[in-house]
């Protein structure tokens, strides 16, 4: 059984196209928007992320690492 605590949010660097855990839900939805307002990208900075394409939190975008 899975904890549903730490089903990971995706965003995805409009610069790098590197994908990452932004943040993890279920959670408090004030705490998830000020996370993912203030995420950057972890490889190259970029302040501005989207959303990654994701199911549940499973990434199904592919990172250009």
């Amino acid at each position: 059984m899975t904890d549903d605590r730490s089903t990971p949010f995706w965003a995805k660097c409009r610069s790098c196209a590197h994908c990452w855990e932004a943040a993890y839900y279920p959670s408090d939805m004030r705490k998830l928007c000020r996370i993912l307002a203030r995420a950057a990208c972890p490889k190259c900075g970029e302040p501005k992320p989207m959303i990654a394409k994701q199911d549940n939190g499973k990434l199904l975008e592919q990172s250009h690492d």
